[in-house]
């Protein structure tokens, strides 16, 4: 039985690799792009979109506290918080018209703050906000607010510690600040006043405010003899294309930096105006009474 098995085994034979149809890859090929701007655009770009400093949480505060007093003993219940799971899936509507949906939790004071964070270094003028919620006001106009807010302020015998913090996505239409737009922002600034010396802003992370797409690596302004460009750092600009332009400012306190494109392309020296963005910047920091 094996035997004839095998004899019913068809003969193989080999097949030359040259007589074989290719396969014709059609899968599509990326290309690196070109950089569209010189460097001197890409300066030009970043003193225009950059103007307005970084995002201020302050308006995020004053507004989230001016519709939470909208509401009632019912609806959301609480001044300060978002805290009814039942409201916070299904919503409610207060008695003067203002909508509440979600969840929040708020805390305000050297006291409420530094039970979160811990210590008993916390000024009053420190606040944290932190949920995803949607407030809409009487006049149908809404308060999208997804992520984290806080300002806090810190001290100690030797200087005072300021900390400005947004993470996530915000939007009031009527609102006359930053928030009027979309905006979507993973920023920090912290700063020192230290009681001898020159203050010190370092700003890290990302922001989109509908003019710019920009990232901060480690920016300083105010370092001793750099009272106006920034000292150091680096700011990578989103262009129209796609691609990313990273100013990598120099240590001389100039404001000037080499613009790479893509990380292979180097465009030359750009030198961007930046002292309304230092300036607005810098007017986060605390005021001297704390």
């Amino acid at each position: 039985m094996l035997l004839s098995l095998l004899a019913c085994t068809p003969e193989v034979t080999d097949v030359p690799i040259d007589s074989v149809a290719a396969v014709e890859d059609t899968s599509p090929v990326w290309e690196r792009p070109d950089p569209s701007w010189t460097a001197t655009q890409v300066g030009e770009q970043l003193a225009h979109g950059l103007a307005n400093g970084v995002p201020n949480p302050h308006p995020i505060q004053k507004l989230y506290l001016e519709l939470m007093a909208l509401g009632d003993e019912t609806c959301p219940g609480d001044p300060l918080q978002l805290s009814n799971a039942r409201q916070g899936i299904g919503g409610c509507t207060a008695e003067s018209g203002a909508y509440y949906e979600g969840i929040s939790s708020y805390a305000t004071g050297a006291e409420d703050v530094g039970a979160v964070l811990g210590g008993e270094r916390y000024t009053d003028a420190s606040w944290m906000l932190s949920g995803d919620f949607l407030l809409v006001d009487p006049d149908d106009n809404r308060f999208q607010f997804g992520g984290q807010a806080r300002y806090i302020v810190s001290t100690s015998a030797d200087e005072t510690r300021w900390n400005s913090e947004l993470a996530g996505t915000f939007r009031y239409e009527p609102s006359d600040s930053w928030i009027a737009d979309i905006a979507s922002n993973r920023v920090y600034v912290s700063g020192a006043l230290p009681n001898q010396g020159a203050p010190e802003t370092t700003i890290r992370g990302g922001m989109s405010n509908g003019a710019v797409d920009v990232y901060f690596d480690d920016l300083v302004f105010g370092t001793d003899g750099c009272a106006g460009p920034p000292a150091s750092g680096v700011i990578s600009l989103r262009g129209e294309d796609g691609g990313w332009y990273r100013l990598e400012l120099r240590d001389d306190c100039s404001g000037c930096g080499d613009v790479i494109f893509d990380e292979r392309v180097e465009l030359g020296e750009a030198c961007p105006d930046l002292e309304s963005f230092r300036a607005r910047t810098e007017s986060l920091r605390p005021m001297e009474d704390g």
